[in-house]
């Protein structure tokens, strides 16, 4: 009537499925690993136009696009990577040096 399935085939199905974890574990590691680093970015330019009620800007980089970013209430504002400032520093014009993730400013720094 109802046969009992094969012992033998559960040892042959384990270390295969076993194999298959471990050989793809790394693979998304890795992939992890290069999206952390594409994330925190850092770059120097000149503020091209702002948008303070979409708490929104634009950085000119020499010989690159234009970059459109973000900021919140934890963006960190400082004059020159050491003084506390507002977010008012933002204004057309003026140099800053900004580290970011994804589209989202965390640290806006003024360059004198």
């Amino acid at each position: 009537m109802f046969r009992k399935p094969l012992i033998g085939l559960s040892f042959i199905a384990a270390p295969l499925l076993m194999f298959g974890v471990l050989t793809a574990v790394p693979a998304i590691v890795q992939a992890a690993d290069a999206t952390l680093e594409q994330k925190a970015m850092m770059a120097e330019g000149t503020v091209r136009s702002v948008d303070a009620d979409q708490h929104t800007f634009v950085l000119a980089i020499p010989d690159q696009e234009p970059l459109p970013l973000k900021y919140d209430d934890n963006t960190k504002f400082t004059d020159d990577g050491e003084l506390p400032v507002k977010p008012d520093i933002l204004k057309a014009g003026v140099k800053v040096r900004v580290s970011y993730e994804n589209d989202l400013a965390t640290q806006v720094s003024l360059i004198r």
